[in-house]
């Protein structure tokens, strides 16, 4: 089978670094100007992520000009880089472990995130995940396509079987359209109103594993 992962809050616990990327931009914005319209809290902040950056930056600061949306882009990339390369946040416990038994099994491991590139060759490089999945496709590599845009790119390279793995309805949306597996992680940062329309829901690592190994190859 050819599973396909989203990253943030999938497999990388990533909120507290997000987090703190975000309020130091949120601080240069507001020197210059301009006064974000949503809370700080990671409470708050966690509903963005898996969001494009350049959906968010415009219902933070929807007043501000495309330039400083694409500056604050760019602190928070900076940001995050820099976490993912001095290991601040870590794959969530269990991941790894999970990812060499379904590779072990024969299933073809892929990610489909909402990032920019270079976001996606620091993680590969920091977490050598080219050891589990046999490609990361970062939706910077395809500007203006949603996640389920690209997976038709994505399904003309690997044709087969599917399962969707994620923790918000973009990372599941292709899935249920077509008709697949979909797999909810209510241990990231979606809501469970959102993710109501997966296949299966699972509230762990642990209970992730169990879903996933049942499945054939």
């Amino acid at each position: 089978m050819i599973m396909i992962f989203d990253y943030d809050g999938t497999c990388y616990d990533c909120l507290k670094l997000y987090g703190s990327s975000v309020r130091k931009a949120f601080e240069r914005l507001k020197a210059e100007g301009y006064v974000p319209k949503v809370k700080d809290d990671d409470e708050t902040l966690k509903r963005f992520l898996g969001m494009r950056a350049d959906e968010m930056w415009m219902e933070v600061i929807p007043e501000a000009p495309s330039e400083v949306h694409k500056r604050a882009i760019k602190m928070v990339g900076e940001g995050l880089i820099k976490g993912a390369m001095e290991r601040e946040a870590e794959l969530f416990d269990g991941i790894e472990e999970l990812l060499g038994k379904l590779k072990s099994m024969g299933h073809t491991l892929l990610i489909l995130s909402n990032c920019p590139t270079i976001y996606k060759d620091a993680h590969m490089n920091a977490f050598d995940l080219k050891r589990y999945f046999d490609r990361f496709y970062a939706s910077g590599e395809y500007p203006g396509l949603s996640k389920t845009e690209i997976f038709e790119i994505i399904r003309a390279e690997y044709p087969g079987k599917y399962c969707f793995i994620g923790d918000k309805i973009g990372d599941l949306e292709a899935g249920l359209r077509n008709g697949y597996a979909t797999v909810a992680c209510h241990y990231g940062y979606g809501s469970e109103e959102e993710l109501k329309a997966a296949s299966y829901h699972v509230y762990s690592v642990a209970e992730l594993e169990d879903v996933l190994t049942s499945m054939q190859v």
